[in-house]
């Protein structure tokens, strides 16, 4: 499993590449769905995980969020990093 916590934002979502067709789909469906942005719950919905799943890839900083309020909001793009290191899709 790969350690993003000493990475950039921009290294992190380096990472979040698509690197394969499948993730190109993937990703190209969540972007079409929700947009840019994403909520826990919107993505624990989605890929059908805990959102303490979710709440576990932000604390581990493999997905990058952004605070609207008490709202947190998951950049979409960043999503491939969670779902390749616990085979969610």
């Amino acid at each position: 499993m790969k350690d993003f916590s000493f990475l950039t934002d921009e290294q992190i979502i380096e990472e979040a590449k698509a690197k394969s067709y499948r993730e190109k789909i993937l990703l190209k469906d969540l972007t079409e769905k929700f947009g840019e942005l994403i909520t826990v719950q919107e993505l624990s919905d989605y890929l059908k995980v805990s959102k303490a799943n979710i709440y576990r890839a932000i604390s581990e900083r493999k997905l990058i969020t952004y605070k609207a309020g008490s709202k947190i909001l998951i950049y979409t793009k960043t999503i491939l990093n969670h779902v390749r290191g616990n085979d969610c899709d």
